[in-house]
C-alpha cells in the first residue's frame, strides 16, 4: 500500500480531485455531482460523474470513466436516469447523453456541430436543452486552407438557443428566439413554459451590461419579454404556481454590488422585487424543491455559509445551517429532505456534503476524494477580525505547521482574493496562495476588505470608481494588527494574489516599501486599457471610474492604476500572465513589467502559452506554485 503523503507538493495540487455541481436525485437517495482534477494534464479537460449515497450508507463510486470531460448530471424526475454532457464522441464539443442507473452504457442523444450548452428534464421523456450555432465546418476548414480567413467582429456569434428533445420519437424541436443567446432558462412547474435569460450575444460583458429575461411558450413557440433590457438575472427558478420567477442579481444600481434574492411577476411590465434588503448577508445560489412552495438559499456571511429557507408567503428568511466554513452549489430532492452541496473545511479539501432541510442539523459528508490526504502536515487555521473606520473585516490566518503565536514575529505573506467580489472562506486554500506558502513557513494572511462577499450590499459596493483606496488600507490594518499581536515580522512581509489581488500587489507596491516582495498574478495595472481590450468593459468602466471616451483627461481611472505609480515602487515584483487572458489580457502584466525594468526593480516576467485567466495545465500549475515559493524565499528569508 503506497504511503499516504504527509506534506503538500506541487503535484498534489495539481492533482487535487474537486467536486462540483452536485445533483439531488428527486427521491432524495442519490447524489451526482461532476469530479475534475484541479489541473489539466492535456489539450482537453477531463472529468467523471460521480454517484453517491445521500445518506453515506455506501461508499460513493465513478460513474463514467473520466477519460472525456463529462459534466452537468441532470436526474430524470423518476430519479433512474441521468442525462449529462461529455464530449466523449468529439473532444472540445459537448453533447447531450443518457444513462441509466440499473445499467449499460451511456449513449449519445445529441449530435450538434457546435455542441451544447446546458440540459434540463421537461418530463420523463422529454429534456431541454441549449445548442450552440456553428458555422459551416467545411466553408471553414475552406478559409483556413486557403488564407481567407478575415475575421469581422460580430459577422458570426456562436449563440446558444434552445431545443426541445422527445426521447421517445428522437424528435428535435427547435425554437426560434431570433438573434439572442440563452444565458439560462428554467422550465415552469407545469412544463407549458420556459424562462429564458438573454443576451444579445454571447459575450461576458453582458453579465455587466445586462440582459432580458422572457417567456416561451412551448405551444405557440412564442417569447414575451417580461424584464429587461438591462436586467441581471442568475439561478431563475418558478414559484410553485407558475406565477412568479426568482432570481439572482446585483443588489444595486451597478454591478459593482452583492447579489441578492429578487422576484419577478411573469407578465410584461412587472417590476423586480428586491427580498433581500439590508442583509448582512450575500445569496450564491437558490432552488426550489419540486414540491415546495418556499425556496432555499444559500447565503455567504463572513467566512461561512449559511443555509436559509424563505418563506414564498410572508417574504421571511428562516435559518437552517449556520455553518462556519466554505459551501457552495445547492440541489434539493423533491421534498425537500435532502439537500447537496460542496464544502470545504480547514483541513479537507472539498467535497460533497448532504443535510437534511427539514430537520435541525448539520453537514454529512458523502463522498471521500482525499482519504489519502488524512496524513498531511497542516498549520492551524483561524479566523482573523478586525476593525478598520468602524468597520467590522476579517480574514483567515494560516499557520505555517508546527508554528504558533509563541514563535512570533514569523515571515508574513498576505494573498489577496480575486473579485473584487469574491472572498477567502474558512475552507482549505489549495490554490497556491493559502496552505502552499505556509508550508513554505511563511504566516498567511487572506483578508477580506470591503468590495467582496459575505457582508452585504454596502460592504460590496463601497468599491465603485475607486479599488484601491479603502480595500487597501483594509488590507494593511488586518497586517498592523499580525505585527502588534508579535506574531508577524514587519521586516519580512510579501504580498500576492491572482486577478484583482494581482492589482491590488501592484497597487500596493506602489503605494509603500513595506513589502519585501511581491507577486503579480493576472493582475490589473492600467484601467483604461483594460476598457479597450478586456472581454468586460462595461464592468472596467466601473471599477476604475470614467472612460476614456470623452475627452483627453485627465481620466479618474488613471487614479486609480497602479501603473500610474509605478515609479515609486522598490518591491521586487514577479509578474505572472496566461497567453491567453481575455479578461486581464497579457498586456496588464507586460506593461507593468516594462515599468519595473525601466526604474531598474528587480521583476520577472513569467507567461504560461495556451492559458486563459486561470492557469489550468498541469505542468503549469507545477511550475507556477514552486516559482512563487521560491521567489518569497528569494527575497523574504523563513
Amino acid at each position: 500500500m503506497p504511503q499516504r503523503p504527509t506534506r503538500l507538493t506541487p503535484e498534489l495540487l495539481a492533482d487535487l480531485l474537486l467536486p462540483s455541481d452536485p445533483r439531488v436525485s428527486p427521491d432524495g437517495r442519490w447524489v451526482a455531482a461532476t469530479v475534475a482534477p484541479n489541473a489539466r494534464a492535456g489539450e482537453h479537460a477531463r472529468s467523471a460523474l460521480w454517484l453517491a449515497s445521500a445518506a453515506g450508507a455506501v461508499a460513493a463510486r465513478q460513474l463514467t470513466s473520466g477519460l472525456a470531460a463529462d459534466s452537468h448530471p441532470r436526474w430524470s424526475p423518476d430519479s433512474t436516469r441521468l442525462a449529462f454532457l461529455s464530449d466523449r464522441v468529439q473532444r472540445g464539443t459537448k453533447q447531450v447523453h443518457l444513462l441509466h442507473l440499473d445499467g449499460g452504457e451511456a449513449r449519445a442523444l445529441t449530435d450538434v456541430p457546435g455542441g451544447v450548452a446546458d440540459l434540463t428534464w421537461l418530463d420523463d421523456q422529454r429534456l431541454l436543452y441549449t445548442p450552440i450555432d456553428a458555422q459551416d465546418p467545411e466553408e471553414e476548414a475552406r478559409r483556413q486552407r486557403e488564407r481567407d480567413d478575415a475575421y469581422v467582429y460580430g459577422a458570426f456569434w456562436p449563440r446558444a438557443k434552445l431545443a426541445l428533445l422527445d426521447l421517445v420519437t428522437g424528435a428535435t424541436r427547435p425554437f426560434d428566439i431570433g438573434e439572442r443567446h440563452v444565458s439560462a432558462f428554467a422550465p415552469a412547474p407545469d412544463g407549458s413554459r420556459v424562462a429564458l435569460v438573454l443576451w444579445p450575444t454571447p459575450e461576458l460583458d453582458w453579465w455587466s451590461a445586462g440582459g432580458e429575461l422572457a417567456v416561451l411558450d412551448l405551444a405557440t413557440g412564442s417569447t414575451q419579454r417580461i424584464g429587461g433590457p438591462g436586467l441581471e438575472v442568475w439561478d431563475p427558478q418558478w414559484s410553485a404556481d407558475g406565477e412568479t420567477i426568482y432570481f439572482t442579481s446585483r443588489g444595486g444600481a451597478t454591478a459593482v454590488s452583492s447579489r441578492q434574492l429578487f422576484a419577478l411577476e411573469a407578465q410584461p411590465g412587472a417590476t423586480p422585487r428586491l427580498l433581500t434588503p439590508d442583509v448582512p448577508f450575500c445569496v450564491s445560489t437558490i432552488t426550489r424543491p419540486a414540491d415546495w412552495d418556499d425556496l432555499l438559499v444559500l447565503a455567504p456571511a463572513g467566512v461561512g455559509t449559511n443555509l436559509l429557507r424563505f418563506d414564498a408567503g410572508s417574504a421571511a428568511l428562516e435559518p437552517l445551517i449556520a455553518f462556519a466554513h466554505d459551501v457552495s452549489g445547492l440541489s434539493a430532492s423533491a421534498d425537500g429532505r435532502t439537500v447537496a452541496a460542496i464544502v470545504s473545511t480547514p483541513t479537507r479539501p472539498p467535497e460533497v456534503y448532504t443535510a437534511n432541510a427539514t430537520e435541525t442539523g448539520g453537514w454529512q459528508r458523502v463522498t471521500d476524494l482525499h482519504a489519502d490526504l488524512v496524513d498531511l502536515e497542516l498549520g492551524d487555521q483561524e479566523v482573523l477580525i478586525w476593525e478598520r473606520a468602524g468597520l467590522a473585516l476579517d480574514g483567515i490566518l494560516i499557520w505555517p505547521p508546527g508554528k504558533g503565536p509563541e514563535d512570533g514575529p514569523l515571515p508574513t505573506l498576505l494573498s489577496i482574493h480575486g473579485g473584487p467580489y469574491g472572498r477567502w472562506a474558512h475552507g482549505f486554500s489549495f490554490n497556491r496562495f493559502g496552505r502552499w506558502l505556509a508550508q513554505q513557513g511563511y504566516l498567511v494572511l487572506l483578508p477580506n476588505p470591503r468590495g467582496g462577499q459575505g457582508h452585504g450590499q454596502a460592504f460590496a459596493e463601497s468599491v465603485l470608481h475607486t479599488v484601491g483606496n479603502e480595500d487597501y488600507l483594509d488590507i494593511l490594518a488586518g497586517l498592523d494588527v499580525l505585527i502588534e499581536r508579535g506574531w508577524a515580522d514587519a521586516e519580512r512581509v510579501g504580498i500576492g494574489g491572482w486577478s484583482q489581488g494581482g492589482f491590488m500587489t501592484a497597487w500596493a507596491v506602489g503605494h509603500t516599501n513595506r513589502f519585501k516582495a511581491g507577486i503579480m498574478g493576472a493582475g490589473v495595472s492600467d484601467w483604461g486599457m483594460m476598457i479597450a481590450t478586456s472581454d468586460i468593459p462595461s464592468y472596467e468602466i466601473l471599477m476604475g471610474g470614467g472612460n476614456p471616451y470623452e475627452g483627453a483627461g485627465p481620466h479618474s481611472f488613471d487614479a486609480q492604476s497602479p501603473i500610474s505609480y509605478l515609479s515609486n515602487v522598490t518591491t521586487p515584483v514577479l509578474v505572472v500572465h496566461g497567453e491567453k487572458d481575455e479578461r486581464v489580457p497579457l498586456s496588464q502584466g507586460t506593461f507593468f513589467h516594462r515599468g519595473l525594468l525601466r526604474y531598474g526593480v528587480p521583476t520577472e516576467l513569467v507567461v504560461y502559452p495556451r492559458e486563459s485567466h486561470g492557469i489550468q495545465e498541469r505542468q503549469h500549475q507545477i511550475d507556477l506554485a514552486q516559482r512563487m515559493a521560491d521567489w518569497f524565499r528569494r527575497w523574504i528569508p523563513v
